[in-house]
């Protein structure tokens, strides 16, 4: 029996002991408590700093830039342009295809065989 009871006070003994050297718990919740206000506070703000930019976001009008008359009229001008230059390059791009074509027949009919071989060419292939 007399061990049982000095259990019991060793067991409650450094436990009594613990509780007076803490501090007061009032004060302890009220420090978390400011902690977790201030934390509510910051969320509380960012979240409507959110809800400011994708209010300005979403108030923006919503006509799709290329649907603009000035850009229809611009795309049609390049068009223009482009269908202009074609047809003044008609008659430039026929006699370019005529050079390259004749410039094909020169190199088959008559090859350029030399062979740079140093300062002297070789004429035939070895």
């Amino acid at each position: 029996m007399t061990s049982r009871i000095i259990d019991l006070l060793r067991f409650l003994g450094p436990r009594a002991t613990r509780t007076l050297n803490q501090p007061n718990a009032w004060a302890t919740i009220s420090l978390w408590r400011r902690f977790f206000q201030l934390q509510e506070d910051e969320r509380l703000e960012e979240q409507r700093e959110i809800e400011e930019i994708l209010d300005e976001i979403f108030s923006a009008p919503t006509m799709r830039p290329i649907a603009t008359q000035e850009n229809h009229d611009l795309r049609a001008t390049v068009l223009e342009e482009h269908y202009r230059d074609l047809r003044e390059q008609g008659a430039a791009y026929q006699a370019r295809m005529e050079a390259l074509r004749l410039r094909e027949l020169q190199q088959i009919r008559q090859p350029n065989l030399a062979i740079p071989n140093g300062d002297t060419y070789v004429s035939l292939p070895q």
